[in-house]
């Protein structure tokens, strides 16, 4: 089919496909959120600066009310408050970076880190579930073979009395007709131990298909999905980390 995932392909592999997908997923906590969390300090941080510079070379009151208006105080003078005041917007747009990142990345990138671990935990549990369920059955069918083998040699070795004992002429009728009777029985009990051993059989193959060929791919292609869409969640969050820059500096740019 074609919206089949490498399931089917990766049935080997599944703990390198899981510890693939854990490890993608706890670098979202790990690496991205960490990186994130570090911009947004530094943002934060750079904008405390500029706000403190601002401060510090802010006219004094006296430096200010020497000239009743702009028109009269000196270009240099004038020119050097806007400096100061775009200073504080350029802080503002930096600060609102932090924010931004902090409120949206940061909080989203931990979210979704936590969100895709229990999912493989899930998964893994599934899994697990279903293939203690075939090994269960595989112990089953053991038992039952060594069971079959067992009635086998007990019909063998019973029977091999009894014509043993036919042939002996020295044997008493009853002691043959004994032997005879517990061949027939141990015989009986052979062949109902070679039906459940069919049958048993049959269960474990069942089981084998059903995890090897279902259960198996369906849970490796859930652990693709996952990782797939924590690819688009990573390239989304990016985007989004590109664009509020972007904006910011577009803004501090005019």
């Amino acid at each position: 089919m074609d919206n089949m995932l490498g399931g089917t392909e990766l049935w080997d592999g599944y703990d390198k496909v899981v510890s693939h997908a854990t490890s993608g997923a706890t670098a979202l906590g790990n690496k991205y959120e960490k990186f994130f969390r570090e911009k947004a300090d530094i943002e934060a941080e750079y904008a405390r600066g500029l706000r403190r510079l601002v401060t510090r070379h802010q006219p004094r009151p006296h430096e200010a009310s020497d000239t009743s208006s702009e028109a009269e105080r000196p270009e240099e003078a004038v020119i050097f408050t806007r400096v100061l005041e775009e200073l504080g917007y350029i802080a503002g747009q930096h600060e609102m970076v932090a924010e931004h990142i902090n409120r949206g990345l940061v909080t989203e990138m931990r979210s979704r880190a936590e969100e895709l671990c229990m999912e493989i935990k899930r998964n893994v549990k599934c899994c697990k579930k279903e293939k203690d369920k075939y090994k269960l059955s595989l112990f089953d069918l053991e038992k039952n073979k060594l069971k079959y083998l067992k009635s086998y040699h007990d019909w063998e070795d019973s029977e091999a009395n009894y014509q043993a004992s036919e042939k002996d002429g020295a044997i008493a009728r009853n002691e043959i007709l004994r032997l005879k009777l517990e061949s027939e029985t141990k015989h009986k009990k052979y062949v109902q131990q070679t039906e459940l051993y069919q049958k048993q059989l049959q269960v474990t193959n069942s089981n084998q298909n059903n995890y090897f060929k279902i259960q198996l791919p369906n849970m490796l292609d859930k652990l693709e999905t996952v990782e797939r869409n924590r690819l688009n969640f990573v390239k989304s969050t990016f985007n989004k980390f590109i664009d509020i820059d972007s904006q910011a500096n577009t803004i501090v740019i005019k």
